[in-house]
């Protein structure tokens, strides 16, 4: 599985990945490691951390496996800036949006 390539390309330890899966450290190790599979509704909660599809997680398909729409290429930056968004709770989220907001002005 993928789990260590996209936990690290957003910047997160494997403490950091298990907080937001409500899981132990050692769990996500398992994972990575390869002692142990992750449920599908853990598969899905990472699909959304990394906005990924499941089967790009599970290596069942080589394109990027960001979920974007059909009409936009984004860059590799932009990837991670999605990415790292999706990772920020609601109400993180709209403070980014105000920031950008008020920067646009």
């Amino acid at each position: 599985m993928r789990i260590k390539e996209l936990r690290q390309n957003c910047g997160l330890n494997q403490k950091d990945l298990a907080n937001k899966l409500n899981r132990s450290q050692s769990c996500v190790c398992d994972w990575e490691n390869g002692r142990r599979e992750p449920s599908i509704s853990d598969l899905i909660k990472m699909s959304e951390i990394f906005n990924c599809s499941v089967d790009y997680l599970i290596e069942n398909e080589n394109d990027s496996g960001f979920r974007v729409a059909d009409n936009m290429n984004l860059t590799g930056a932009e990837a991670r800036l999605l990415s790292s968004f999706n990772l920020l709770s609601a109400d993180d989220q709209n403070k980014v949006i105000g920031f950008i907001k008020a920067l646009e002005k």
